[in-house]
């Protein structure tokens, strides 16, 4: 599908220390595709950490249920290039791979799906940043594999020790 207009739907500001974004009420049945920009993220300390991703069903809980399948390919200027995947997993890995300020890492990602009751979501997700003074970067497909209504996104620190520092979250529907 070539993406076509953007409609602005919200922005998130993290402005102080938390392990868990959450984003409520912002998929519809207004759009079939949303578009999510993840930018200046930084973390808390001086250790890297991963954003992950997990949905909002329709009565607003947050689905940490094992119903993610994700594949990830992780690109490092300074190392080898490597490969994730897992199935039957309680969130999406490899958002963003952030390290400490001014280390900051940008992502894109498309949500498909979210709001169709019949349909698998899926998530394709693309990132770079930095490192420890490396480039880096990541490529990302996933599949929330329950047929049901998504209404939202909560963002965590997948490592539950790295706790987001300030940062921007843009949604958009794509008409």
């Amino acid at each position: 599908m070539a993406v076509g207009n953007l409609e602005f739907i919200h922005k998130e500001t993290i402005s102080a220390s938390t392990s868990s974004v959450t984003i409520d009420n912002v998929f519809s049945a207004n759009y079939d595709v949303y578009k999510i920009t993840i930018y200046g993220v930084t973390t808390v300390g001086t250790l890297q950490t991963t954003l992950a991703a997990r949905f909002i069903d329709s009565g607003g809980s947050i689905i940490s249920a094992a119903e993610y399948d994700y594949a990830s390919l992780r690109l490092e200027s300074n190392a080898a290039f490597t490969e994730d995947r897992a199935t039957a997993t309680t969130s999406i890995e490899f958002l963003a791979n952030l390290d400490q300020s001014a280390e900051s890492e940008g992502a894109v990602t498309y949500i498909y799906n979210p709001y169709d009751s019949s349909s698998y979501t899926f998530l394709l997700n693309q990132s770079s940043g930095h490192k420890s003074g490396n480039m880096r970067g990541s490529k990302t497909i996933a599949v929330h594999k329950s047929a049901e209504t998504v209404r939202g996104i909560n963002i965590i620190d997948q490592n539950a020790t790295r706790p987001l520092a300030e940062g921007y979250i843009v949604i958009y529907g794509v008409k």
